[in-house]
């Protein structure tokens, strides 16, 4: 997109983008002879430049000629005087969004690059090709390669081995079959993979018995090498959650749950009494995310009221750690978020105030955690319809809409568990416990009650001096409440 209100640009006006003009290196030689040569009054082409607008700033981008641009840096004013003046032409009309435009202007500077003067290198044309290719499928990169062979004026062939092209392209299979596979884990239907994955739908099938043999073979080596989980994971690029799956397969719950076990504080893989003590989220579940949970809490519940190949609807799914924690202990999982990450396939966009998607039906087990009504306010995204930012009424309403809708969701015998914290301002206390509570009883028959503490380092040093000044105690808990639809 362009827009024809320009600027007048002057040669000292001109500036090198790193991000599209394709020379990593700067030939002082070429330089320091070009500025001789402007001294003895040769005339040199044009400059190549276009305007570009990149966060309401706009600036004129180099797209071929900065070597000329550098020599003439280097002429004095006097110099400068009695040389010859190097002409300036736009590459377009206009200003162009750089964000928008940024592929073909990289392609436009290559292309003038490989023309004339100190001709561009070949390591420099593959890592502009490699930044081409960066954000695209893999499916896409087989696709461009034609395409910037014509561009350029070279053979597909010598697109398709350039290293780091090559490597680009590899990372990305290797990223779209993780995907591939860890879906199919959670239960998405191939379909679903498809349309969530730039896959045809007939190649699916292939791509998760290859990715599967993959790991497999992974694993075997790791094991013969000595290496842990999570070196293999840093060695491939794999999620950890994604090797425990493959290398869980076939194993108890009970061995499941040592993957979470500490001898030194532990008596037992899962929590034993109704107190469940986690100082910290495990860094293995989920990424961080505002308000986030310990993905152990979501093993745990997974352990006592569901079994493996059970359905599991997280409707609030931020980080997701019960995607992660569903994949080591083999379950599959629907994950929703009113703002997912991006990072997340497995999380789809949702606004659960609406109800629960029909891929969630006959769920075995859901997973509520929703913000303390304002105790994270400020973490979430303001134009959202999130329960965050809603008065106290209409936030105890809206979860009672959520949990009718959960009935019609859940299957008979199927539990629903959520987690809840009180909201403190000061001596002042919302309790939301209670209130939910009475919500769920409508609805559900009463299982059980978890108190979860948090740790007394997330109490902010503030509220700490607060408390201590004005008498008065902090609440360090939540409310982990457990219910059962009946018949």
């Amino acid at each position: 997109m362009s827009d024809n209100n320009t600027e007048e640009v002057k040669l000292d006006d001109l500036v090198k983008d790193d991000s599209i003009y394709p020379r990593k290196n700067i030939s002082r030689k070429t330089v320091e002879s070009y500025a001789t040569a402007l001294r003895a009054g040769a005339k040199f082409p044009s400059i190549t430049y276009q305007q570009v607008r990149e966060n309401e700033e706009i600036k004129a981008v180099i797209i071929d000629g900065l070597h000329r641009k550098l020599a003439w840096d280097k002429l004095s004013e006097e110099e400068k005087d009695e040389a010859s003046k190097i002409k300036l032409e736009p590459w377009k009309k206009g200003i162009l969004d750089k964000e928008e435009s940024l592929e073909e202007l990289r392609i436009a500077s290559v292309k003038f690059n490989l023309q004339h003067g100190d001709r561009l290198k070949e390591t420099d044309l593959e890592m502009q090709c490699a930044r081409i290719v960066e954000d695209r499928s893999p499916r896409e990169i087989r696709g461009i390669k034609k395409e910037l062979a014509e561009q350029f004026e070279v053979t597909k062939s010598r697109i398709s081995q350039m290293k780091e092209v090559t490597k680009k392209y590899n990372q990305k299979v290797a990223s779209r079959d993780s995907k591939i596979y860890k879906l199919s884990c959670l239960g998405c239907t191939q379909k679903e993979i498809s349309e969530k994955v730039d896959i045809n739908q007939p190649n699916v099938s292939k791509n998760i018995r290859k990715f599967s043999a993959k790991l497999s073979n992974i694993l075997e080596i790791g094991e013969d090498e000595g290496k842990s989980i999570s070196e293999l994971s840093d060695d491939h690029g794999i999620d950890e959650p994604i090797l425990w799956h493959k290398k869980l397969e076939g194993k108890p719950d009970i061995e499941r749950g040592e993957l979470f076990f500490d001898p030194d504080e532990d008596e037992y893989p899962f929590e034993l009494y109704n107190l469940w003590r986690f100082s910290k989220c495990d860094e293995r579940l989920g990424t961080k995310w505002p308000g986030n949970v310990p993905g152990q809490i979501a093993v745990n519940l997974l352990y006592y009221y569901t079994e493996q190949g059970n359905l599991v609807v997280d409707p609030m799914a931020g980080g997701g750690s019960t995607v992660d924690a569903c994949l080591v202990m083999g379950r599959k999982c629907r994950a929703y978020d009113i703002n997912p990450p991006d990072n997340q396939v497995s999380i789809q966009k949702h606004d659960i105030t609406k109800g629960f998607p029909t891929e969630a039906d006959d769920a075995d087990f859901i997973f509520l955690d929703p913000p303390y009504w304002k105790q994270k306010e400020e973490a979430y995204d303001e134009e959202s319809n999130n329960l965050a930012s809603l008065p106290l009424d209409e936030f105890y309403d809206a979860c009672g809409e959520i949990f009718r809708s959960a009935f019609s969701t859940l299957k008979k015998g199927g539990h629903i568990g959520m987690i809840i914290g009180p909201t403190q301002e000061s001596m002042k206390i919302k309790d939301h416990v209670h209130v939910l509570y009475n919500l769920l009883k409508e609805e559900f028959d009463f299982t059980n009650r978890i108190i979860v503490p948090y740790s007394t380092q997330q109490a902010q040093a503030y509220d700490v001096a607060d408390a201590e000044k004005k008498q008065y105690m902090l609440k360090v808990y939540r409310d982990l409440l457990v219910f059962e639809k009946g018949g």
